[in-house]
């Protein structure tokens, strides 16, 4: 019979690209560096199998999250280990893995999977996923995201990705139509990705430099967080995005696309505007016209944002993973 080494180092998974290193965290959140080549497949090399197989017999927990393609590597290496595993969805890898009905039957062997919100949950169980989907919610750091004291110099802010999914080119193009409509709006983008140089362009072409700026990435987004009024974020797929938690935090009113868990946080008219996920750049325009327009019922939104966010803190998700390795051990 082969080592399980070499039983790990034979499981492929399906992925694209170029060589990328893969970190699988722990019980203890210590984690282990190893590169596998992507290509038409994700092969783990016989010598990277032998350090992970003897690395994880130290721990009896493997915790991963986006199950595409680190919820697959870590779902192999459970299996093969006999160590229960973690696999935590966010979003895009729900939305590629949908059809590939084979992989989710494998990730259905995971002892825990978790969901940022109960819509996404509910979507993973109609994709085919037949074990339980447990709700974990994002934790951000109360500390650092929080209300502005004072004025909101930046009328519209972006952060995020620069990526085809997150649709910046109809933030873009919005702007345009809220200039040719005689507001001169000031909006932030912040953020990078293969998108940038495009979106600049465009930005450029549309003569709208001095309306748009281009930060890049930044550590601390919180600074142009606290200083916005609205959060533009026209993805055509989300889960539940961090920048949407923390945007609200700070009190920052929410224009987004009604997809995936995003419908569980932001409640049209009341703490935000969601718009249908096939909303044009007309669309966008409009939503953010009418709030730009409208201050005192911004600001009614913006407080009921800040109210609806309280509890995405740090202590309610240990709490919830408390509670569900409460359930697990009482499962064992």
């Amino acid at each position: 019979m082969r080592k399980a080494s070499d039983r790990l180092a034979g499981g492929t998974a399906e992925a694209g690209g170029n060589r990328f290193p893969v970190t699988l965290g722990c019980s203890n959140i210590a984690p282990l560096e190893c590169q596998f080549s992507q290509g038409q497949e994700c092969r783990i090399s016989r010598t990277a199998a032998k350090q992970l197989v003897e690395y994880l017999a130290e721990f009896f927990f493997i915790a991963s999250f986006n199950a595409y393609p680190y919820g697959i590597i870590a779902c192999l290496s459970g299996t093969l280990t006999r160590t229960p595993v973690h696999i935590g969805f966010v979003g895009s890898d729900m939305m590629r893995l949908r059809r590939a009905r084979p992989v989710l039957r494998l990730l259905s062997r995971a002892a825990l999977i978790t969901a940022p919100g109960p819509t996404t949950a509910g979507l993973l169980k109609e994709a085919g996923i037949s074990t339980q989907v447990r709700t974990l919610t994002h934790g951000v750091d109360p500390e650092r995201f929080l209300p502005a004291r004072g004025n909101r110099d930046i009328d519209i802010v972006y952060v995020g990705a620069l990526i085809p999914r997150k649709r910046v080119d109809l933030l873009i193009e919005a702007v345009r139509i809220l200039h040719r409509e005689g507001r001169r709006v000031r909006c932030v983008i912040v953020g990078d990705g293969i998108e940038r140089e495009r979106l600049t362009d465009l930005t450029r072409q549309h003569g709208l430099d001095q309306m748009i700026e281009f930060v890049g990435q930044q550590a601390h987004p919180e600074q142009w967080l606290r200083r916005a009024k609205i959060l533009a974020m026209p993805s055509g797929w989300e889960g539940l995005a961090f920048a949407l938690i923390e945007a609200m935090r700070c009190g920052v009113v929410p224009v987004v696309t009604d997809v995936a868990s995003t419908g569980d946080l932001v409640k049209n008219g009341y703490n935000g505007i969601l718009l249908n996920p096939h909303v044009g750049s007309h669309g966008i325009a409009e939503a953010l016209g009418m709030l730009l327009d409208d201050p005192a019922a911004t600001d009614e939104l913006s407080k009921a944002a800040i109210a609806d966010t309280s509890d995405f803190t740090f202590e309610r998700s240990e709490r919830e993973w408390r509670s569900m390795f409460a359930d697990l051990n009482s499962d064992s």
